[in-house]
């Protein structure tokens, strides 16, 4: 999935076939396939077409309006792609300590996994040792 930021002003955001399509004042055209597109940041003087606004709202794609500077102004959301049910039984769930304790240990578990699979490939393309060992060793000079 891909992100669009339009930071030119007075360019004019689309919609054609099966594309987004960004118009820039210059004459350049950028084309976006619409099945890629997940979230759209406008920055300044960016339009949309009302067509655009439509498919965006059909098709769950959030827009997120700031200034030129980057201040944020707001957002517009289709609230159709809310899963109500989903979302009670989620809150019901996080009630339950027997439901929530292995989730969060499942998490932490793999959080730690994807860490070492990082730290791993960081050791093939540099000469720093990320061993545990050597880890654990700068770890307890830490806490004395």
């Amino acid at each position: 999935m891909s992100y669009l930021y339009v930071v030119d002003d007075g360019a004019t955001l689309g919609v054609d076939g099966g594309y987004y399509v960004v118009h820039y004042k210059n004459g350049d055209i950028k084309k976006i396939p619409s099945e890629t597109l997940e979230s759209v940041a406008l920055f300044g003087n960016v339009s949309i077409t009302t067509p655009c606004v439509k498919k965006f709202l059909e098709n769950g794609i959030a827009v997120s309006y700031f200034s030129k500077k980057g201040s944020y102004f707001g957002r517009l959301e289709s609230t159709r792609h809310t899963n109500v049910f989903r979302l009670k039984k989620q809150i019901h769930l996080s009630d339950n300590p027997y439901f929530k304790l292995p989730l969060a240990q499942k998490m932490i578990s793999a959080k730690i996994n994807n860490q070492a699979v990082i730290l791993t490939r960081y050791q093939r393309s540099t000469d720093i040792d990320v061993s545990y060992e050597r880890f654990m060793m700068h770890s307890s000079e830490i806490c004395l």
